[in-house]
């Protein structure tokens, strides 16, 4: 078991791979979106950047908390899918 302050499991950016578009065709640049990063977690406020084809970067607006690698990044437009990807 580790201790710490809950500060120390707040990030404000993360990196996926596996990307899956759904509502569009590819990432040509930076776009504002909200990102969700679990099931239960409220979207937040972020932008997401392409690395790669297969690889983005997501940078919150504020610290959000437990970026877990393995998980999964939902990303949204609105009310709109775009896509998502795996955290690394």
């Amino acid at each position: 078991v580790i201790i710490g302050n809950v500060d120390d499991i707040l990030s404000t950016e993360l990196v996926a791979n596996d990307i899956n578009l759904v509502a569009i065709e590819s990432l040509d640049g930076p776009m504002k979106v909200k990102a969700k990063i679990r099931y239960n977690f409220k979207d937040a406020d972020a932008t997401v950047f392409p690395i790669s084809k297969d690889e983005i970067k997501v940078v919150f607006d504020e610290p959000v908390r437990a970026i877990t690698p393995g998980q999964s990044v939902v990303l949204y437009k609105e009310d709109v899918l775009i896509g998502g990807g795996t955290i690394k």
